[in-house]
Parts: structure tokens; sequence; C-alpha cells
């Protein structure tokens, strides 16, 4: 069977049609958008961040993330003299050694309001992971995880052996730590839970 070639609808050449000559129109210019929408693009300038040096280049919706167990040193504790000894010691031999983890003492008064008591803790932690690279979308599933692991683990008791340093991947930054001694095992096997596949 062969098909003939029919127009369904007939239409008329534009030949047949008279040329009309119609104004240009005028492309109207978009009002520029307002500050509030407009993200600023991160400026990596180590004089703003204590000399520190961005290893990993910035990326619009990546988020650094560690996982740490906070140490609050309180004052009058042996601990905490001893970590406050040592830095003092540190900033005389080091002027610009900056100093992380001091935070004002904040109470609750009556009223629910805080209250400045002006009694500095210091707020250490137990790093149990490298900083880990995360998408927005995986923020939520990534603390839950480490909710999940948290809730498995026994509480334990941890102490420290010494102090000593530690240069980051691009040497560029020094940090003065202290080792744990007893709690070590305990922390272990969460440390390897947390690192990625």
């Amino acid at each position: 069977m062969k098909r003939t070639s029919r127009a369904l609808v007939a239409y008329s050449s534009s030949e047949d049609e008279a040329v009309v000559d119609a104004p240009e129109k005028k492309k109207k210019k978009l009002p520029s958008l307002a500050s509030s929408f407009i993200v600023p693009v991160p400026v990596d300038d180590p004089a703003l961040h204590q000399g520190r040096v961005r290893a990993t280049p910035h990326v619009e919706g990546q988020y650094a993330a560690y996982v740490y167990i906070p140490l609050v040193l309180h004052p009058g504790t042996a601990l905490y003299s001893l970590v406050d000894e040592v830095l003092n010691v540190t900033k005389e031999m080091v002027p610009a050694a900056h100093v992380i983890g001091e935070i004002v003492s904040c109470s609750r008064n009556s009223g629910g309001l805080a209250v400045n008591n002006s009694r500095r803790v210091r707020e250490l932690h137990l790093s149990l992971t490298r900083p880990i690279f995360l998408r927005a979308h995986q923020r939520e599933e990534f603390k839950q995880a480490i909710k999940l692991i948290a809730s498995r683990r026994t509480p334990f008791q941890a102490s420290f052996v010494t102090f000593s340093e530690l240069t980051n991947d691009e040497r560029t930054r020094v940090f003065l730590s202290l080792e744990v001694g007893a709690g070590h095992n305990e922390v272990r096997p969460s440390d390897t839970n947390l690192i990625p596949n």
C-alpha cells in the first residue's frame, strides 16, 4: 500500500504574505539582585585565620566535618592547672602561638538567662577522625550514624600520658597535644568505624 502525501491543513505560502516592518522592541534591563541573594566568594587570606592556609579548596555546598569527644576542664582541677601552666610557658617560648579552646563559662540565673561568671574553662577534644568532606545532603545521615555509633559505646575512663606536638600534612601548622594513655584501646574501635569506605 502506497501512501499519498496530502497535507491535513493547507497553509498559505510565506511569499503570499505582505512583509510588514514591525518596530524593534527595546529589551528591558533586569533589575540587579539584592545583596542578600548574592553569596560572597570566600577569600583565602591566611592573615584573617591565624596564618592558616586552606589545604582543600573551597567548594560551594561542601562542608568539612570531624568527629571528636569534648573534654571540658574547669578551673581548680589538676589537669586545668597543668594545661594552663604549659600554655603559659608555650606562649613565652612561641609568642605567635594561638590558644584554642578557651571559653568563658556561663551559668543560668533563676530566670533562665545566661550570666557571665567570668570563670574561664578550657574545652579540649579527643579527635576521632581527620577532616571529612560532606555534601549538604550527607550531613544529617552522617550525624545520625555518629549518634548510633556513640549510643553503642559504653562509658570509659581515660587519662593522659604526655604532651607531644603534631604537624599537619602541609607542614604549615604545629599543634600541642596530650596523648591518651588509659582509654586508648576503648577509643580505637570507635574511630575505625568512622573511617569512610
